[in-house]
Order: structure tokens, then sequence, then C-alpha cells
């Protein structure tokens, strides 16, 4: 099975958001690759503040093609805390 025949792979999960135009480090590549944001959790804190310098915060940036265990569709429900 090659990659793009996953039927789990990120670009059908429920947590992916297609972003054009940005790779793993976020530098800007053609339109027609395929990056996007992974939204399964909340955002991380790239560099803490140190004397004046602004914080950044970023979420996983992954190829369309990637995979992993937390894979959900895009129809499916969201689950909400009781």
């Amino acid at each position: 099975m090659s990659e793009d025949d996953r039927p789990d792979r990120c670009e059908t999960c429920r947590h992916w958001e297609h972003c054009d135009g940005l790779d793993e480090q976020n530098q800007a590549v053609s339109p027609d690759d395929a990056f996007g944001y992974c939204h399964r959790y909340p955002p991380t804190l790239d560099n803490p503040r140190e004397s004046g310098q602004w914080a950044s915060w970023s979420l996983p940036v992954m190829l369309r093609i990637d995979f992993c265990g937390e894979w959900k569709p895009k129809d499916a429900e969201p689950v909400l805390p009781e």
C-alpha cells in the first residue's frame, strides 16, 4: 500500500488543516506542496520569553500523507469533556 492509499492519513483526518506554502520549518514552499497543521493537541511554546523577546506558539506541521494513532475521520463528532 502506498502512502497515498492509506485511508488514515493526515489529509483525511479531522485534526488536520491544510496550510498552503509551508514546510516542517514553516518556510515558504510551492503552493502545490501539501502541508498542514495538526490540531489534535494544543499549540506548544516554541521559545520562552527572555528579556523582552516575544514568545511564539506553534502546531505540528505535517505532510498530507503522514499518519499517526490519533486519526479521526473528518465527519467524526467532536468529543466534549464532561
